[in-house]
């Protein structure tokens, strides 16, 4: 097997060993920070690395998920692959796309010059999965009998080779980890040298772009897995050229077959389908239909069988078809109306808008369903509203299965994200919180019976807590063991990350519980059910967490190891502060009322700005018409803070607390120089606050802030050839001149404030792309990371010089002093371990397990918050930001 940075170890903490039995345990990341205890089940003393142990536990639990992957056929694959019209489901109506199939095929059969990925794209509803699971279908031995070929009309050409996939996966729902453990089952169990992995529903997975930027991509790089990839187009060009695209509402549309679907439709949706026997009728409709459907098969069929439930055909005078909806939500809407009436077309849709927000697969039907549906819509409904819609309305709703349970969701994703659009979605999400912890069973004591609660609540009640904003049940929640341990991890700790703890009561045994299992949930993922117990009490053990030690039961004797004692540093805590839909391009920290600050900004021109101290947005919106934000910075002065922002195309100068407008802008042209805005800066020039905007160029832009009006621009001696979007500057006294200090695409340039003279700094090879002012320095020092995975020192007249050599470009560094010693805080493009600190006085002294997962940090501060807590602000391309607290270091 090739080294495949991008599929295990982008999970496991490096330089850990595992001894199975009585024996010296250390785990935990770093061997300087460890964990030790005493195991007490089997005798033998084997040693290994944990990377291989955590494969093959993910193995394991890839192979102990037959059942679910079955389901996941059984559920998604097959069904979508027969396409029925019918409300059964039962029968196949597949029919055309014979083009894309015979690609697929020719793909699979491995050509050489096929690239390593295959993507099947389109919009919403134009077949992905439906093709898709039919290719997996005919290529499972096991399914392919399912499959009548004749009347599906696949020829011999487009039949993939038994046994094609080596595994498949539909992602939706699916975190990242999960889809890694089954590209490491797929290398084990591949009976070639390169496997082939099917993964459907990218865009549905738990977090699309993490698992196409740090999963998808380095694997078809690497070249060592072949993919084949559904999602929709949005995604797809994300990939660039490293796939062959199958376009289905492209190259590879398919009219034809559209239209004798529809016809299929028209005539075998209902029993009673006023088409049937008026054949010329059905032509013509189903003409129509195609023309208002374009390449939306699902459109096709919604309208389809809309009109097949009516009692007569529609009048086909001239443009009848343009009095059809377009769009998924909008004909649920009218067919629900037409056949139902408005009043029961809105009870069908309060019945229906649960299953919209519901996690998982589905809302189970048992005794949730129907109360919740009641309880959101203030109306009364119970088992019979659910009968009633069953009957009435039951092609809407499909059934599928959870943990052994039934539950149920809409038909297709297109029609849940026509349900979710209501006013105050974060309302809903706390309706499901409120609800599902009302109908918890309590103790003799009071207190909540997690281990009684419903699968659904023990399952999904984390998820809808963070989606509703947080709630302080969480509290409850972190003290009770029981629920600690049936919690599904990621999903608990999604809703921690954002977690906001009361300020107004002591929280230290809740603040403790939650650190306690964030490190217990890192062991959850990479070890099985019964390790679980041994895993949370080491953890509780290492924290002190007392409450939750209180009311946790001994581990059983039958664990393989329980901890006798232990010596550790806990792991690194962290929570989210926020999370933005665009790459976090720019950070910058601040003091205000004495409180310390925090705007953010992203490639989508969103800011917001955070009070760290209190864990409050106190400013959120869109700048620069939503362009990518290339410049931002704050500054405090005569009692206002300002901010100012550039893009490509404009500067605007903003003052933050008072009105929504800017006080003034410019728009950035320069066509002599094809210029482009990359950075702004503050600094006090003769005693006036001015701000400075640095482009491509002669001219440095100038603003009179506390005037709000332009200035002349200060014309510099050269042309200035900076890092466009990646532009980063520092702004300090330079042999006793006001000067910036930017990055350019030559190294580091210095910049007169008042004269514009400029000086040319060798910042060793590589584009700059983070510049921070060593303290204490004088003449000014400055620490440069660049993009050819180095960082430099540089001093202004002498050669650069290298302090550092890291795992991946550097994004963005930082500075902190403490306790006498020097600290660089950096942040890398996706690796293993995407943050660091380290000292600048003793190289030898770093700390870098601060992720669990590949990740990619592209911005860094350090902030001192109230009482002396240190912390580190990390802006991620994810468009997450988390808070860390600044790690303990050997004096």
């Amino acid at each position: 097997m090739k080294n495949r940075p991008g599929i295990r170890s982008s999970l496991l903490r490096p330089n850990i060993v595992n001894a199975r039995g009585v024996g010296v345990v250390a785990s935990g990341g770093d061997m300087r920070n460890v964990t030790v205890y005493v195991g007490t089940g089997r005798t033998e003393g084997e040693f290994e690395d944990l990377r291989t142990g955590s494969e093959r536990a993910g193995v394991e639990r890839w192979q102990a998920s037959a059942k679910w992957k079955d389901e996941a056929f059984t559920q998604h694959f097959l069904p979508k692959a027969r396409a029925s019209v019918r409300s059964d489901g039962a029968t196949w109506a597949f029919t055309g796309r014979q083009e894309a199939l015979r690609r697929i095929a020719t793909w699979l059969a491995g050509s050489t010059n096929n690239r390593s990925g295959l993507i099947v794209s389109g919009g919403p509803g134009s077949g992905k999965t439906a093709v898709l699971g039919l290719v997996a279908t005919l290529a499972d031995p096991d399914h392919h009998p399912n499959v009548p070929q004749d009347r599906v009309g696949v020829g011999e050409e487009a039949l993939p080779r038994s046994h094609s996939f080596t595994v498949v996966v539909y992602a939706a729902g699916l975190k990242a980890d999960v889809v890694i453990d089954a590209l490491s089952h797929a290398h084990r169990s591949a009976s070639s040298a390169t496997p082939v992995v099917l993964i459907d529903a990218v865009d549905e997975s738990d977090d699309p772009n993490l698992l196409v930027d740090a999963v998808v991509k380095p694997l078809l790089m690497d070249g060592s897995v072949r993919l084949v990839l559904g999602m929709r187009t949005e995604l797809a060009s994300r990939l660039g050229d490293l796939c062959d695209v199958v376009d289905l509402d492209g190259d590879f549309a398919d009219p034809e077959g559209m239209r004798r679907h529809i016809e299929h439709a028209l005539l075998q949706a209902t029993e009673a389908s006023p088409f049937r026997g008026l054949p010329a009728t059905v032509s013509q409709v189903a003409e129509g239909i195609a023309r208002v459907a374009g390449p939306s098969f699902l459109v096709g069929r919604l309208l389809s069988q809309m009109l097949a439930g009516l009692p007569e055909p529609p009048v086909l005078r001239p443009g009848w078809e343009e009095e059809l909806p377009r769009l998924p939500g909008e004909i649920l809407e009218r067919d629900l109306t037409e056949r139902l009436g408005h009043e029961k077309a809105a009870q069908a849709l309060d019945l229906l808008r649960p299953l919209a927000f519901a996690e998982g697969n589905g809302l189970p039907y048992e005794d949730i369903w129907a109360a919740l549906a009641g309880r959101m819509a203030r109306r009364s409904y119970d088992h019979t509203s659910l009968q009633w819609l069953r009957k009435h309305v039951g092609s809407y709703a499909v059934r599928s299965t959870d943990q052994g349970h039934d539950v149920y969701r809409p038909h297709h994703l297109s029609l849940t994200e026509h349900l979710r659009r209501v006013p105050d979605p974060q309302a809903v999400h706390r309706c499901f919180v409120d609800f599902l912890v009302e109908h918890t069973p309590l103790r003799a004591d009071g207190t909540r019976d997690w281990q009684r609660a419903s699968f659904y609540t023990r399952a999904y009640l984390a998820t809808h807590i963070a989606k509703a904003g947080g709630h302080d049940v969480l509290n409850e929640l972190v003290l009770d063991p029981a629920y600690l341990l049936d919690a599904i991890p990621h999903r608990l700790l999604g809703a921690l990350d954002g977690h906001r703890l009361p300020a107004d009561r002591d929280m230290t045994e809740v603040r403790t519980a939650i650190n306690a299992y964030r490190q217990a949930a890192a062991d959850f993922r990479r070890s099985t059910p019964d390790l679980r117990p041994a895993a949370l009490d080491l953890a509780v053990s290492t924290h002190d967490a007392r409450t939750l030690r209180s009311r946790m039961e001994p581990v059983p004797d039958s664990s393989p190891w329980k901890a006798r004692w232990v010596d550790m540093r806990p792991r690194r805590s962290c929570y989210t502060l926020t999370r933005l839909t665009g790459e976090i391009t720019r950070m910058t920290a601040f003091t205000y009322a004495g409180d310390r600050h925090l705007a953010v900004a992203s490639t989508k021109g969103e800011i917001e700005v955070w009070n760290v101290d209190v864990g409050q947005r106190v400013i959120r919106g869109t700048v620069v018409n939503g362009q990518r934000v290339t410049g931002l910075d704050m500054v405090v002065g005569n009692g206002r803070v300002f901010m100012a922002t550039s893009s490509a195309t404009e500067v605007e100068l903003w003052d933050m607390f008072r009105g929504k407008q800017p006080l003034c802008s410019r728009p950035v042209d320069n066509a002599g120089y094809d210029s482009e805005t990359t950075a702004v800066a503050f600094a006090e020039v003769g005693g006036d606050l001015l701000l400075f905007c640095l482009s491509d160029g002669l001219s440095l832009y100038r603003f009179d802030v506390l005037r709000a009006t332009p200035l002349p621009p200060l014309c510099l001696d050269r042309a200035c050839d900076f890092m466009r979007s990646n532009a980063s500057v520092a702004v300090t006294a330079v042999a006793g001149r006001l000067s910036a200090v930017v990055s350019d695409w030559y190294g580091v340039m210095l910049i007169d404030l008042e004269t514009g003279r400029t000086r040319q700094c060798s910042g060793g090879s590589g584009y700059a792309r983070g510049i921070q002012i060593v303290p204490g320095t004088d003449p000014p020092q400055f620490l440069v990371g660049q993009n050819s995975h180095r960082i430099f020192r540089l001093h202004p007249n002498q050669a650069p010089q290298q302090i550092r050599t890291c795992p991946e470009s550097v994004c963005d560094v930082d500075v902190r002093t403490r306790n006498g010693d020097t600290f660089v805080v950096a942040g890398y493009d996706y690796c293993e371990r995407p943050l660091e600190v380290f000292s600048l006085t003793r190289p030898d002294v770093a700390v870098s397990d601060f992720y669990d997962t590949r990740s990619a940090v592209s911005q860094v501060r350090v902030m001192e918050l109230r009482h002396g807590h240190v912390v580190i602000a990390a802006g991620e391309r994810s468009g997450t930001v988390r808070i860390w607290d600044f790690p303990e270091v050997p004096e």
